[in-house]
């Protein structure tokens, strides 16, 4: 599977991103840029919320519409397939469909935490499992120039512990 597809976010009647769509293309970090009330946060709740299954948005349908629906196109999973996810809310039930490669649909939400990893994840076992990926030396060297001098030796020290 070709894992330098472009990423595709679909956004219908999902608070300000009434239909919008953007793309993420051959990268593992972006920055979103923008005003307050932007979408920027949307974006990340989205995410957040099609690859776990399970909303803790608060009013997440645009003002004066009755439903949303929010769809990520190839969404890279652990197993290193891509995946295409589905959020429909009606107001009332949300509604997670994720579909694989094959065409096989999943509407469960522990299988489709599992396709993603996201089960009782804290901020330190994602930091150790994404910073230690293969090709993803750039994004730590990154990630470690935001740090303190003292969270770089916390950081280090804890590597070398493992």
């Amino acid at each position: 599977m070709n894992k330098n597809k472009e990423i595709v976010l679909r956004f219908v009647n999902y608070k300000q991103l009434e239909n919008e769509e953007l793309s993420f293309k051959n990268s593992y970090l972006y920055i979103l840029n923008g005003k307050n009330g932007a979408g920027k946060t949307g974006v990340k709740c989205a995410i957040e919320t099609l690859q776990t299954a399970h909303s803790t948005i608060d009013d997440p349908i645009t003002h004066g519409k009755d439903s949303l629906a929010v769809e990520g196109i190839n969404f890279p999973g652990v197993d290193g397939r891509l995946y295409i996810c589905q959020w429909n809310f009606d107001g009332i039930k949300n509604k997670f469909v994720v579909i694989d490669d094959e065409g096989k649909k999943i509407s469960s939400p522990e299988k489709i935490r599992d396709i993603f990893k996201f089960k009782n994840i804290t901020v330190e076992n994602f930091l150790a499992q994404s910073l230690n990926a293969k090709g993803r030396e750039e994004q730590k060297k990154l990630f470690m120039s935001f740090l303190t001098d003292e969270e770089q030796k916390k950081h280090t020290y804890l590597k070398a512990k493992e």
